[in-house]
């Protein structure tokens, strides 16, 4: 069982399972403290092992609601 950010690393490398979410590197439950996210999207990986035969790849239809800013210059 794998979460993936890339689906254009993970489609190519084909792993028995895995949730493809959409979601910036370094988040891949979510928002930090978003604790229902969080649950949620642990979940919805758990349950790609009912999948009978692999590989299963799963893109997630979840999507990042906060906007990054770049840190401002001084």
């Amino acid at each position: 069982m794998s979460l993936s950010l890339s689906l254009e690393i993970t489609t190519p490398v084909a792993p028995p399972r895995a949730l493809v979410l959409h979601y910036p590197f370094g988040h891949p439950l979510g928002e930090v403290g978003n604790l229902a996210q969080q649950e949620q999207i642990f979940w919805d990986a758990l349950g790609l092992l009912e999948e009978p035969e692999g590989p299963v790849l799963v893109e997630s239809p979840y999507l990042w609601r906060r906007t990054l800013f770049p840190l401002k210059q001084t």
